[in-house]
């Protein structure tokens, strides 16, 4: 049996961001075909509940589980004062505990503020997991498979004779271009920083044997880039559960966002939403409720918004409770890869409004299966169609559930990501 190592940046469990959904889906459903191992760091004691519970749910997975503290004392010398601007491991960690995403200023540069431009030297500083790492992937593995941007210099530490796999979950160059065309100012600084961190990502990129983006459109764009590399797209599975209910959809006067805002392009998305878009809404739809789901949202975010009949929902563990019957809103403007909750508005049968870049990669077609706008006054104007029409929520609805399980079922995705684990190198 195959055995497969997979490093991911955190516990996929429980699966309450997108990124979690798509490491625990591929692992639940081919945990019996391969032998799989995985190893994170974990950040929080809170995590230790979730990690006991993982473990009895995959009982035929081995762990490996980095709890060292961070080691801030490696970083010396000039390189210090260059990463600790740009990037290190240990910023990551803080930002976690720390609940750093709070509020946008529009007062400054709220796109440039939360950039990921000048992090995206992804140097782990933190010598501890290193070496740790270092010692478990020495253990005989046929495939080390690296999830995540983040990681993605992890290559330099897995040894040669051993099939290397990078599952690129969101284009960083990609992402870094369009946070620019947000900027209030691009100065000569940020295209420098923006061309030599392109560079280094499409470097290290050719180290490893096989690259995994999760959409066509990803695909496409690194090929151009990498035109000699095995790359390959394999969709992330989301959460389907079978017991949705078959229901003729009624709109209940909500719209509905699910998201963490923990990841940048959500905060920003929404905060362009709130403060662009619902003024137009609510005020023709006094009535009208907007509901932010997901863990970390709160009031704070929104200072000087207007965020009447707004609710900040938290982390709902079954979305079967407050998805049916609302129309979903994507409107992100930022990143690349794979946004889960349109899958998910068209599995829970509703009706979703996004974004070029919010379904970029996805199958789901404008006028179709939903609408895409990427204008503030449009995206105002096709909630409001979309409100007034029964038979255009209906027919959303209808095409948009049966695009998902032609094209996103299971069996369908498993069947590519084991295509990719036993296609040949070269």
């Amino acid at each position: 049996m195959t055995k497969i190592l997979i490093i991911t940046q955190e516990i996929p469990y429980p699966q309450s961001t997108g990124g979690r959904q798509g490491v625990f889906h591929f692992i639940d459903k081919l945990r019996y075909e391969y032998e799989i191992s995985i190893l994170f760091p974990l950040f929080m004691e809170s995590e230790k509940e979730s990690l006991a519970k993982l473990k009895k749910i995959w009982d035929n997975v081995s762990f490996h589980v980095f709890e060292g503290t961070i080691n801030t004392e490696t970083k010396k010398g000039g390189l210090a004062t260059l990463y600790d601007k740009m990037y290190s491991f240990p910023y990551v960690v803080k930002s976690k505990l720390s609940g750093k995403n709070k509020e946008i200023n529009p007062d400054t540069d709220p796109v440039r503020d939360r950039s990921t431009l000048r992090t995206s030297f992804a140097i782990i500083n933190w010598s501890g997991y290193i070496e740790f790492i270092s010692e478990v992937v020495k253990n005989n593995f046929d495939i080390i498979q690296v999830e995540f941007y983040d990681f993605i210099s992890l290559v330099h530490l897995l040894p040669d004779n051993v099939e290397k796999i990078f599952v690129h979950h969101e284009i960083r160059y990609v992402r870094n271009a369009i946070e620019m065309s947000f900027f209030k100012h691009v100065y000569p600084y940020d295209e420098y920083i923006f061309r030599i961190s392109k560079q280094y990502e499409l470097d290290s990129l050719k180290l490893y044997d096989k690259i995994i983006t999760v959409t066509e459109a990803d695909k496409e764009k690194l090929q151009r880039e990498l035109p000699e590399m095995a790359i390959f797209a394999s969709p992330l599975m989301v959460n389907l559960p079978d017991n949705v209910p078959d229901y003729e959809y009624k709109f209940n006067n909500k719209l509905t966002f699910v998201a963490s805002p923990s990841h940048f392009p959500n905060l920003d998305g929404m905060h362009w939403f709130v403060a662009e878009i619902w003024p137009l809404l609510s005020k023709k739809y006094s009535s009208l409720e907007l509901h932010l789901v997901g863990k970390g949202w709160s009031p704070e975010m929104f200072q000087g918004l207007n965020i009447t009949n707004t609710f900040f929902d938290g982390y709902v563990e079954d979305l079967g409770d407050v998805l049916p019957n609302s129309i979903s809103i994507v409107p992100i403007r930022i990143g690349s890869g794979m946004r889960m909750k349109i899958l998910e508005a068209a599995h829970y049968k509703i009706p979703f409004v996004t974004t070029t870049v919010g379904v970029e990669g996805l199958d789901f077609l404008d006028g179709k299966d939903c609408y895409i706008e990427d204008k503030a006054e449009d995206f105002a104007k096709a909630v409001e169609k979309l409100i007034d029409s029964k038979d255009t929520q209906k027919q959303f609805v209808k095409e948009s559930f049966e695009t998902l399980h032609k094209i996103y079922n299971n069996e369908s995705l498993i069947s590519k990501r084991r295509f990719i684990y036993e296609a040949k190198n070269g």
